[in-house]
């Protein structure tokens, strides 16, 4: 059984600092996105609120009085805004604190 050492291209070692590059300006990109979402976010929270909340309500509304002319009646528009409703809130009642 012969053993022998691997031979490292140069070029492949080019080509990985390259990637790694790539991956940090990706990253660091991602991380300016989040936190720009974040300030709009916290800075229309206020508003944005409100709109959902009446947005839910209506939309409640449009559910229960499907549900008494149709019978059962699931209303995926009113779970996909709920849903989004309580993701913001889990998303910035945690930092609120800060």
């Amino acid at each position: 059984m012969n053993i022998t050492a691997a031979k490292h291209d140069p070029k492949q070692v080019g080509l990985n600092e390259g990637n790694q590059k790539i991956r940090k300006m990706i990253s660091v990109l991602l991380s300016l996105l989040a936190r720009v979402l974040w300030l709009f976010l916290v800075m229309t929270w206020p508003i944005l609120r409100r709109v959902l909340v009446i947005d839910i309500t209506f939309l409640f509304l449009r559910m229960s009085v499907n549900i008494a002319r149709h019978g059962p009646y699931f209303d995926w528009i009113f779970w996909g805004h709920f849903v989004l409703y309580v993701a913001l809130i889990c998303i910035i009642i945690p930092h609120k604190s800060r």
